[in-house]
């Protein structure tokens, strides 16, 4: 995390990097600061929507799913 709060998943997800956001997820590699958001305000799954990587985002979108009703992650 930089001073600016952009994590390895934030950069990840905006530069379209699917394995390595897959790889993250997968490994739970990912602590809870890693889907905190920036100082601008934005977390991942924004950068992956901004930028049209549709595929990061539904992988972001179902992972933060389960970790928030407790299942710890579904990334396939």
């Amino acid at each position: 995390m930089d001073q600016d709060g952009v994590g390895i998943l934030h950069i990840a997800a905006m530069q379209g990097h699917r394995e390595i956001v897959y790889h993250f997820l997968k490994e739970k590699l990912v602590g809870k600061a890693g889907w905190e958001k920036d100082a601008n305000g934005h977390s991942p799954m924004f950068y992956a929507k901004m930028k049209g990587f549709d595929e990061i985002e539904n992988m972001l979108s179902e992972e933060e799913r389960d970790e928030v009703k407790g299942r710890g992650g579904g990334c396939q």
